[in-house]
């Protein structure tokens, strides 16, 4: 056997491994079933929001409460390493709406409450974003 032939076939051996050994799964892949919980509890949070805003100040106890119930479900969940950031800011927008939601039952919160709502709202929509790049498998989460 000639030497091209040899370091052919020893090169070839040394590659395959790397061609068959399987990588660390997508994000998305390892994110499932964080995905399927993160959206209905989003499903969830939505409702209630929206019913926040159309509910007199006087009777915001029980909805503040489920808010507050659903923000402490997402805060039991195991997200992926890959998703933690994206979690954590979803965490803190909920915390911030929760927050400034009880503020504004008092008669007097002022602009305190709004401001926590709204840092919160956004947050929260920031994390949206995230989410949907990672359901579609884009930066950072491919």
């Amino acid at each position: 056997m000639n030497k091209i032939a040899w370091l052919t076939i020893v090169l070839a051996i040394s590659l395959l491994p790397a061609c068959t050994t399987p990588g660390p799964d997508p994000c998305r892949v390892q994110a499932q079933t964080y995905i399927q919980d993160i959206e209905t509890l989003l499903v969830k949070w939505d409702g209630l929001y929206a019913l926040i805003l159309e509910t007199p100040r006087e009777e915001l106890g029980k909805p503040v409460d489920d808010l507050d119930q659903i923000y402490l479900q997402a805060l039991n969940l195991t997200p992926p390493d890959c998703v933690q950031q994206a979690h954590s800011q979803l965490l803190e927008g909920m915390s911030l709406v929760v927050e400034g939601a009880r503020i504004y039952m008092s008669p007097t919160s002022g602009s305190a409450a709004y401001f926590r709502i709204q840092a919160g709202q956004e947050r929260i929509d920031a994390f949206r974003v995230e989410l949907t790049k990672l359901k579609a498998g884009q930066p950072p989460y491919n």
